[in-house]
């Protein structure tokens, strides 16, 4: 009986992040010797516009952008292509989702989303694009890079390697993930 199992079974998470631990476990980041990196940009609902305009003064064609933006607001695609594709080689692949194309990602950029912690979870370097004017939504515990200035993300985009900018998965790892105690943060 199909209910039996349902009444013993538990939710203790989001199953999206079961995805992580199974890529964690399956594949180790290899450090990509290529000079051209690809970079994944992850505009979500509210900081798209912001994250634009900083990409507009800070890109070039030393790397690969890839755009996945929230998956609720794809319609920013378009603007973004047409903004940017005379600055930077830049893609958006419509039927791939934000984890397929992290796999194959140096760097990630985003504002709000939580796939900055995903990404360093799984180990790729992530920086967070924000908005001074506007309160944070993430917790600055995170440690991972946040970039006030259009001129501090393009110096960023210069660099061969995004490494320094890893946040520590461990400790995102067990801020962030494995609260399995019953309390509430």
């Amino acid at each position: 009986n199909l209910n039996l199992y349902f009444k013993n079974s538990k939710i203790i998470g989001p199953l999206k992040y079961d995805f992580h631990l199974i890529t964690k476990k399956e594949k180790k980041r290899k450090k990509s010797k290529k000079n051209t990196k690809n970079i994944l940009i992850c505009p979500s609902i509210g900081d798209h516009q912001f994250i634009l305009n900083f990409l507009r003064l800070s890109v070039n064609f030393k790397h690969n952008y890839i755009l996945s933006p929230h998956p609720v607001f794809t319609k920013i695609s378009n603007k973004y292509l047409n903004l940017l594709k005379d600055k930077c080689e830049i893609k958006y692949y419509k039927n791939k989702t934000t984890y397929d194309l992290l796999k194959n990602a140096d760097l990630v950029i985003c504002g709000f989303s939580t796939i900055a912690h995903e990404a360093a979870f799984l180990g790729i370097p992530s920086v967070r694009i924000l908005d001074l004017e506007n309160p944070y939504f993430h917790d600055l515990q995170d440690k991972i890079k946040m970039v006030h200035m259009p001129e501090q993300l393009e110096k960023i985009l210069k660099k061969d390697d995004f490494q320094f900018f890893l946040s520590n998965s461990k400790n995102i790892e067990r801020k962030f993930y494995n609260k399995l105690d019953n309390k509430a943060y």
